[in-house]
């Protein structure tokens, strides 16, 4: 049976810029939340299959990850349909990455793009949530705001 789940990823990376990536993305969401957030990125997972979007990937796109290496943390979405959850990934696959967007967590006079999307945007899209540019990873491990 179909379901979906977000992973949550608590690295810190491979090589020394994937480490400060984390560091710095980590940092500024403990700030800006008021919380200590341990994850840089997030996946929405879909029968095995992870769903978002990534610098290094060029933008909104599928992956086959490895989500039991011990740098993830996987929670499950009951209440999304997965057929709903995949047409939304449908409607923004192959944008680009939204840097400004990404960026405005720690700069928040930039503004995010309506043609790009950054990870933690594109699962609240595919989650099926108001307003996706404003979800943290707080946010979504939480479920609301």
């Amino acid at each position: 049976m179909s379901r979906v789940q977000l992973a949550l990823y608590r690295g810190p990376g491979t090589t020394l810029a994937h480490k400060a990536a984390h560091i710095i993305t980590v940092g500024v969401l403990t700030v800006r939340e008021l919380a200590c957030c341990p994850w840089s990125h997030s996946e929405v997972v879909i029968d095995g299959r992870c769903y978002s979007a990534s610098v290094r990937d060029g933008g909104v796109r599928w992956k086959d990850i490895d989500l039991t290496t011990g740098r993830w943390d996987v929670l499950d979405r009951p209440g999304v349909e997965p057929g709903e959850a995949y047409m939304r990934y449908r409607q923004r696959e192959g944008l680009g990455y939204d840097w400004p967007g990404a960026l405005a967590w720690g700069l928040p006079f930039l503004r995010q793009s309506p043609r790009r999307d950054y990870c933690f945007e594109i699962c609240a899209h595919m989650l099926g949530l108001p307003a996706p540019h404003t979800w943290s990873a707080l946010d979504l491990a939480r479920g609301h705001r």
